[in-house]
């Protein structure tokens, strides 16, 4: 690897690193004013990039299993989040 290139990945690593630091998450969710689970965060920010995604989707896009966000997708839903809901019923036929 050249010098350059090097340098220039330790540099994203390091911006990386900053930016997924939990103080960092704390300091937003303080500026807006609100109450939140820490760990709704990183998949509000999701939500907030993708716009309406899939749970594994989600789950992915955090490196975490999709049985692990479950939980946290129901208190998500309860703060009116766009997630998807698992459809239980079928469309209703149109007249």
């Amino acid at each position: 690897m050249s010098p350059k290139l090097r340098a220039l990945h330790m540099a994203l690593l390091e911006i990386v690193g900053v930016m997924n630091a939990p103080q960092r998450d704390e300091a937003l969710i303080g500026a807006a004013g609100i109450r939140l689970d820490r760990a709704l965060f990183p998949l509000l920010i999701g939500v907030e990039r993708f716009g309406q995604i899939g749970v594994v989707e989600l789950a992915a896009g955090v490196n975490l299993d999709h049985t692990t966000v479950s939980l946290p997708r129901s208190k998500a839903w309860a703060l009116s989040s766009p997630l998807k809901a698992p459809t239980t019923a079928a469309p209703a036929a149109s007249s």
